[in-house]
């Protein structure tokens, strides 16, 4: 296959299986505790994760059942109910805490990888069926949508609209779209 087309295949295969990832990007991008370069490397880490267990599932040429990758939006469920009770029982006295940097790297690549099952579902296909040169070639460019990716989402979330719905949503609004994300994993939709 040209690599034109690998290129284009992959970027297409990457924006349609990470509206979730652009929208976690968002709503952690807009939360002052968090470190932008924390975001990212997360997304990346949590990203190549899923990568890779999408080149073993190619090579093994096992499908993850849909009915069971579902309940993988539990975990965004959970991470938005314990933001959620962290804001409730806060002393608005108090500063926000905010929390390390490895923690920070460590949440965003847990939420990554439990929101891609349908990445895993959209790429091990397209991996089964290419040699190693274009496995590279979709690797090196699911690496750079990953950065574009975070790029748009910082910009979104640094300007507009956004911005001032977030800032007026204060604290709960990005723990329910992280709520919201994993019922809409659990309903398959």
């Amino acid at each position: 296959m040209e690599i034109t087309n690998i290129i284009v295949l992959s970027a297409i295969a990457f924006i349609s299986a990470n509206t979730d990832g652009m929208i976690i990007a968002i709503a952690y991008l807009t939360d002052p505790n968090y470190d932008s370069k924390n975001i990212l490397f997360g997304q990346i880490i949590g990203f190549w994760f899923l990568t890779i267990v999408s080149l073993i599932l190619a090579q093994s040429l096992f499908f993850i059942p849909k009915e069971s990758a579902k309940w993988l939006g539990i975990i965004p469920i959970i991470f938005g109910f314990v933001k959620l009770l962290k804001y409730s029982s806060k002393n608005t006295t108090q500063p926000a805490s905010v929390p390390p940097n490895g923690r920070q790297i460590q949440e965003i690549s847990i939420l990554t990888v439990s929101t891609g099952a349908d990445d895993v579902m959209a790429y091990t296909p397209i991996f089964a069926t290419r040699t190693l040169h274009e496995i590279s070639i979709l690797s090196i460019v699911f690496v750079v949508m990953t950065i574009i990716w975070w790029m748009i989402a910082k910009w979104l979330a640094d300007h507009g609209i956004i911005r001032r719905v977030v800032s007026k949503g204060g604290p709960i609004l990005v723990p329910l779209l992280i709520i919201t994300i994993g019922v809409v994993i659990i309903c398959g939709n």
